[in-house]
């Protein structure tokens, strides 16, 4: 009888029904599956590793092998809670034997189901608690010196009856084993430190917020920069006298009835700023408008004129000598006073060489407040002026431009703000005060020291 009516009747005696053609490759098909699941348990186990742990826990060895290694296992962790690897190393060991070293006294035992394994609790081995008599199984090593690690082998006793039925318990309990690790999954919570990482981002909501109120950061450190500014006096300080031959007029001379000084000046400068220190040099061109009037008093001192009212004279009797007297009057002649008035109008154009250096003191994102010292060498290119004296009989004199100080040198200090209307631009208002040094004309005119407050008014641009 062939096999395939063996097969045929088997079904006709026990089953009761003839089999389709199909039915006879069920059994040719799960023989093939159950052997591909071994051998791929096989291939699980027979793999070769190297792994050393120190100091280290039962459950925490289990997980380096999951993820150095992708093993997949399936345990309860209360079985292993409390169970130390003090030193342990292999190389190149299968991992089976890696298993049972790391579970050696712990009493577990393992098994392979599919491409998992299973650590259990074996029911042959007493509880961790109630062997208080052999806790140093797992603790203390065991000096071996044909062994690599220091833990105690225990011999694992498993009847066959106990493997099917532990295999069937734990093939049900499998799903149960993969919840634990699925509690375990709540290492998720770790996501809560995305809350920790967001702190940049609201620290950088917070510079955007107040950026918008105070500006970006426009930092012109190590930038080189062109410059246009405006500037004209506001107020005259101080009108010094120092020229002036005060032992040939009055005491009450230097006293000016009207004065007035207007002064318009266009700089173009080059400039470099380094950290808070800014340098500058330009050229200058300045528009004087002076004008004043100025009162003085001349006295001629008083003479006197001796007269002669009569002459007499006397004779001696005895020696005939004639001795001869003047009678004389003395009369004094009052001196003279003469008032002056001084008028003067002079414009005067100077083309310059200015220089100065600033330092910021005080620097936000956008608005940065400085000091800055200042000189000017200016040169006379153009000389209009008059001068007249009222009462007197002289004309009124033009005078031309040999009759002025060609040069004129000032030294100003001022206290300025930097403020930022783009990335390259820059609007810089500043008050000065302001010191002429020398004389702008060559007469005795109380023209020899001008102190005076200005205005100054730039745009820069940086490069």
């Amino acid at each position: 009888m062939s096999r395939n009516e063996k097969i045929d009747l088997f079904y006709r005696r026990v089953v009761g029904y003839k089999p389709l053609v199909l039915n006879y490759f069920i059994l040719p098909i799960l023989i093939a599956i159950v052997s591909t699941t071994t051998l791929r348990a096989q291939d699980i186990t027979d793999k070769q590793i190297s792994i050393s742990f120190e100091n280290i826990s039962v459950d925490a060895a289990l997980n380096r092998l999951y993820k150095e290694y992708s093993i997949k296992l399936a345990y309860s962790a209360s079985d292993l809670q409390g169970y130390q690897i003090k030193h342990y190393s292999a190389e190149n060991k299968a991992v089976k034997d890696v298993l049972s070293d790391i579970l050696a006294n712990t009493g577990c035992s393992f098994k392979y189901i599919g491409n998992q394994v299973v650590i259990f609790k074996d029911r042959n081995v007493p509880d961790k608690e109630s062997n208080d008599d052999n806790k140093h199984d797992s603790r203390k090593p065991k000096k071996e010196k044909h062994k690599e690690n220091d833990l105690l082998q225990v011999p694992l006793k498993v009847s066959d009856t106990v493997f099917v039925h532990d295999t069937i318990t734990f093939v049900r309990t499998d799903t149960i084993v993969r919840t634990d690790t699925l509690i375990k999954t709540e290492t998720i919570r770790v996501v809560d430190t995305v809350i920790v990482y967001k702190r940049p981002n609201i620290k950088k909501r917070m510079e955007d917020v107040r950026r918008a109120f105070m500006g970006i950061d426009y930092t012109h450190n190590e930038k080189f920069s062109l410059r246009l500014s405006y500037s004209q006096y506001l107020t005259i300080i101080n009108i010094g006298n120092n020229d002036i031959d005060h032992d040939y007029f009055e005491e009450s001379l230097g006293a000016l009835d009207r004065h007035s000084l207007r002064n318009y000046t266009v700089d173009l400068d080059g400039g470099y700023t380094y950290k808070n220190f800014d340098f500058n040099i330009g050229v200058s061109l300045n528009s004087l408008r002076h004008h004043f009037s100025f009162s003085d008093i001349i006295k001629d001192p008083p003479t006197f004129t001796i007269d002669t009212i009569d002459t007499y004279y006397n004779i001696n009797s005895i020696t005939h000598d004639t001795t001869y007297f003047h009678i004389t009057d003395t009369v004094m002649i009052p001196g003279s006073e003469f008032k002056y008035n001084t008028f003067s109008n002079n414009n005067l154009l100077y083309l310059g060489l200015n220089f100065g250096v600033s330092y910021t003191f005080f620097r936000t994102e956008r608005f940065n407040i400085f000091i800055k010292c200042r000189g000017d060498l200016n040169y006379l290119i153009n000389a209009k002026g008059s001068f007249i004296t009222e009462n007197s009989n002289d004309k009124i004199k033009d005078l031309n431009i040999d009759e002025f100080n060609r040069v004129k040198f000032t030294l100003s200090g001022s206290i300025g703000v930097k403020y930022a209307i783009s990335e390259d631009f820059d609007i810089v208002p500043e008050i000065y005060y302001n010191r002429y040094l020398g004389t702008i004309t060559k007469e005795p005119l109380p023209t020899a020291r001008l102190d005076c407050m200005g205005l100054r008014i730039g745009l820069y641009y940086y490069f």
